[in-house]
């Protein structure tokens, strides 16, 4: 494919004045809850660093409720260097910070879009010509699973993925990997994938013939040596083998997508793009080696440059990491190579400490087995993190995943070049079972009776207590009605209560105290209204039941069938039956758990309530 080159001439009509042919070649946008629930934007704009340079003034994100004022924080940019002293400067990164805002409302299915945008864009080896820049990012509207609520924006429910990468993407041939470091604070689940570089609201920027939004590199097409372009989605590590690439800048963009319980959250999209360098400017300098020995620690389960490793409350993660780099250097010497990690949960300014990292401690450490993080040939760091309970993220039911970034860069000039591995850690609760929740009496008047039974998994576990969450009818949100925090204690009798109304219970128990996944939902209509425990002429055995349930009856005579419902009504089976001997059986392949049996004569119909094993 042919080397395009644009000129970017005349001026710039924006809202950055002086930001005119200023080369901008990306940037991102993503947000912060503060203790009181309004929010800080923070707005981080790339640019070539031959253009003209940024301005201090205030910059503005556009979002739902009008312009968000977003003022420059010198110290937090800078450019991209990799602290060689020949490194010249290509990439440079300016930081703007909201002062805090609240936001009020709920957004919609297609979520909230905040953004920037600004007239004039570098010229890429991969692109069609001079695009406008569009930075974005989307907050999703969240539904409680609990109460069934969907929550208003005013409560900060969100903090959104960001990126802890702060260095240029620079490729060069051969096999080469790179991450953008996506991190969640609240420790939702992170997707990273390729995206869409967008030149104005819903317009994706045009590629050359052979790129595309999934494949930006270099790949087959052009030289048939080239791999294939691969991003893992959930390491977020990215993947190149390329030779002979024209050297130059590819636009390109990731998304972090967050999902908690299963529901996309929010979206954070950064354009960065790829400086593909030539080895006759980089020189042969091999990629530093980054590994985990998983002879030594069976319970690491490797996938490429990706280790994952379960964990329940207070287990000790703790296993060496060799780095190796055995290239020399101008003076023919061993290359020097330092470390250092990224994470929500390690201190990326000083990986060696238990506090400072992003999602509060404790914070796992990554110790020099010998002097410093920088070293020669062979050096062994130790990583170590004792997980907790309070590092289960709030309101998320099963595990809660943290990723940790190691990056080994050597200091090779002009470019530098880096290895690492990501490692995933599952924090795992210990949950106990749902409760088996009845309703034992009551009337259409609100009054209600309750039983459940204690589980086997909470008899040896730490109890918090029952809570028992209802509605104001089928189909309405829940919300908790009553707590009881007297494990002994397995009834409930309330007074004023909707009719019909749904109910489950879940119980907090376990080291974590976790809550459980819910009981059984039961409709007080179905239960009160429909079952006759007054005057039932059958026997019904056994009960509980297994695999099959009889009926005996000498006392009616004409029966036409019995109907098996579940507590919301639902019908489950439906049974003929013939009055010859007054004997029938019912063959069962529910679930256990409580249920309504219909039996329907020619002029009568009597219910009751039966229990499954």
């Amino acid at each position: 494919m042919r080397k395009i080159v644009l000129l970017i001439l005349g001026l710039c009509l924006g809202t950055l004045g002086s930001l005119q042919a200023s080369h901008i070649v990306g940037g991102e946008i993503f947000w912060k809850c503060t203790p009181n629930n309004q929010y800080i934007f923070t707005l981080v704009i790339y640019h070539d660093c031959s253009g003209a340079a940024l301005p201090a003034g205030n910059q503005f994100i556009n979002g739902p409720n009008g312009n968000i004022v977003c003022s420059q924080v010198a110290a937090l940019g800078g450019p991209y260097t990799n602290g060689c002293s020949n490194y010249g400067c290509s990439v440079q990164r300016a930081v703007y910070i909201s002062s805090p805002i609240s936001l009020n409302g709920t957004p919609p299915a297609t979520g909230w879009e905040f953004s920037w945008s600004n007239c004039c864009k570098y010229a890429y080896e991969n692109a069609l010509g001079a695009n406008a820049t569009y930075l974005r990012s989307v907050m999703y509207p969240y539904q409680d699973p609990n109460s069934g609520i969907t929550l208003n924006a005013s409560s900060c429910y969100d903090n959104s993925p960001e990126f802890g990468q702060k260095e240029e993407m620079v490729v060069y041939e051969g096999y080469f990997e790179f991450n953008h470091l996506a991190m969640d604070q609240d420790q939702d689940s992170v997707v990273v994938e390729f995206a869409d570089v967008f030149m104005a609201s819903n317009t994706p920027a045009a590629f050359s013939a052979g790129y595309s939004t999934q494949s930006p590199f270099p790949d087959s097409t052009e030289n048939p040596l080239n791999g294939p372009v691969v991003i893992e989605p959930h390491s977020g590590n990215i993947k190149i083998e390329t030779y002979g690439a024209t050297p130059g800048f590819y636009q390109n963009a990731v998304v972090a997508k967050s999902y908690r319980n299963n529901q996309l959250i929010a979206e954070v999209f950064r354009e960065l793009p790829t400086r593909f360098v030539s080895n006759s400017i980089a020189g042969y300098n091999n990629t530093p080696q980054v590994a985990i020995d998983t002879a030594l620690y069976p319970k690491l389960r490797r996938q490429g440059t990706t280790y994952r490793i379960a964990a329940r409350n207070f287990d000790t993660i703790d296993f060496d990491i060799v780095a190796q780099d055995l290239d020399l250097d101008s003076s023919g010497t061993f290359q020097v190579f330092c470390a250092n990690a990224t994470g929500t949960k390690i201190n990326s300014n000083n990986p060696t400490l238990t506090t400072g990292c992003p999602a509060g401690g404790p914070c796992a450490t990554l110790l020099p087995a010998s002097g410093g993080m920088c070293g020669t040939v062979v050096k062994v760091f130790n990583f170590n993190w004792v997980a907790q309970c309070q590092m289960l993220s709030a309101g998320l039911r099963g595990r809660t995943t943290y990723a940790f970034y190691i990056e080994v860069s050597d200091q090779a000039c002009p470019y530098s070049k880096t290895g690492g591995i990501t490692i995933l850690v599952d924090l795992y609760p210990t949950q106990s079972q749902a409760p088996f929740l009845s309703i034992t009496g009551g009337n259409v008047n609100g009054d209600i009776d309750f039983t459940w039974t204690k589980t086997q998994a909470q008899e040896s576990s730490p109890f918090d207590q029952y809570i028992l969450y209802g509605n104001t009818g089928p189909g309405t949100p829940f919300s908790a009605i009553d707590s009881i925090s007297d494990r002994n204690n397995l009834s409930l009798s309330l007074n004023g209560q909707a009719f019909p109304a749904e109910y489950y219970m879940v119980q907090v128990a376990g080291s974590c105290e976790d809550p459980s996944s819910h009981s059984d939902t039961l409709n007080s209509d179905v239960i009160l209204s429909m079952a006759n425990a007054q005057y039932f002429p059958f026997e019904i055995y056994p009960q509980p039941a297994k695999s099959s349930l009889s009926i005996r009856s000498s006392a009616i005579s004409q029966l036409k069938e019995a109907v098996l419902y579940d507590l919301k009504g639902a019908e489950l089976a439906r049974y003929n039956l013939k009055a010859a001997s007054g004997t029938w059986e019912l063959s069962l392949n529910q679930k256990p758990g409580m249920y309504l049996l219909s039996i329907e004569g020619e002029s009568q119909t009597f219910r009751k309530r039966i229990i499954i094993q």
